[in-house]
């Protein structure tokens, strides 16, 4: 392994800067371990097999560990520290994994609004449009003056005229 660090703290870095709840991707990291995913030394490099109590493999304590996460969120255990993982891996595994993708949020994009906001601005100082023809221009025709979607369109006149007393009061 090359930079060898805990499970839980990597875990935990890695959560904190992609934005992935701990608890989320402890329970995953942990599967991955106990189904051969992530390569992992345990204490005193033992396999994972191993007997550790009774009847109670490595294997069978990591799938418990995962189980009690997910049931209680802020479940810890002590031996969570104790597997040692190889820091790229992990982070390979966790950017190259399906499940902590983060999903891009609906709605039009602030630029596309800020760039109608722009235009619709421009037709009231060039006079090509009336505040008050904005104001009770139908969100349909808007749509299709500014070639975006209604809902655009609307958060854009929104957003003009909240700014246009001030506009107003500098000419």
């Amino acid at each position: 392994m090359a930079r060898e660090v805990n499970l839980y703290d990597l875990v935990a870095e890695i959560g904190a800067k992609q934005g992935i709840p701990l608890e989320r991707l402890l329970v995953a990291a942990l599967v991955a371990v106990a189904d051969g995913r992530l390569s992992v030394q345990l204490p005193n490099a033992v396999p994972i097999d191993t007997l550790i109590h009774g009847n109670l493999s490595w294997r069978a304590l990591i799938v418990g560990g995962a189980r009690a996460v997910e049931r209680r969120p802020n479940y810890y255990a002590s031996w969570f520290r104790s597997i040692i993982v190889d820091a790229a891996e992990l982070r390979a595994w966790a950017r190259g994994s399906r499940q902590f993708r983060v999903q891009q949020s609906p709605g039009p994009k602030p630029t596309k609004r800020q760039s109608v906001a722009n235009r619709m601005m421009e037709d009231l100082r060039s006079q090509r449009l009336a505040r008050s023809e904005l104001e009770a221009m139908l969100e349909k025709t808007m749509a299709e003056r500014y070639r975006v979607s209604r809902d655009t369109c609307r958060k854009a006149r929104n957003m003009v005229l909240s700014e246009l007393p001030v506009i107003e009061s500098q000419q």
